[in-house]
């Protein structure tokens, strides 16, 4: 993170909706885990039944905590597998592609955007992209939340409609 969650926080692009990881998220949580840390800070005292569980990331093993979603990105599409919890939509012309999250209770749409300048060395994430030919314009594409490594993920659709909401199993809400 940044010079306002580095060290204070968890790392967003492994804790993406714990309220912990400092930056605002459609369905935020607040896990064991950060009630245990609450409790261990000697200043709380917790009700564990109040935590939420955390399915980001969940059951994906050590190796997506060990490795860059690039690395995490890769290997699974070498496999043949789906990236998830990160996400490749092709950015031309789909870049506003929605679909039905995992849970099938909202829609989400991948957070890829193109940058007006590339994204430095270390998070560079493509080697390759659908309808992307030029290799400097590669490194212009990122997921768009800095703070989770610029990885690019399904984020919930928000409504500003108080009459409306991202639940898929909605006939007025199922994507064209």
């Amino acid at each position: 993170g940044s010079v306002g969650t580095a060290l204070t926080h968890w790392e967003k692009r492994l804790f993406e909706h714990e309220i912990m990881t400092g930056t605002y998220t459609q369905e935020s949580v607040i896990s064991n885990l950060t009630l245990a840390l609450l409790e261990d800070s000697g200043w709380y005292d917790v009700s564990y039944e109040y935590g939420k569980p955390l399915l980001w990331g969940r059951n994906l093993g050590c190796d997506f905590v060990k490795t860059s979603c690039k690395q995490w990105i890769d290997s699974k599409l070498e496999q043949k597998e789906n990236p998830y919890p990160f996400c490749i939509s092709s950015p031309r012309p789909n870049l506003l592609k929605r679909i039905c999250a995992y849970t099938y209770d909202k829609i989400v749409m991948c957070n890829l955007i193109e940058y007006s300048t590339p994204l430095p060395n270390e998070y560079q994430i493509f080697d390759s992209l659908p309808n992307i030919t030029d290799e400097n314009e590669l490194a212009r594409f990122g997921g768009h939340v800095m703070l989770a490594d610029y990885c690019p993920y399904d984020q919930e659709l928000a409504y500003k409609n108080s009459n409306r909401d991202s639940r898929c199993y909605r006939s007025e809400n199922q994507p064209p």
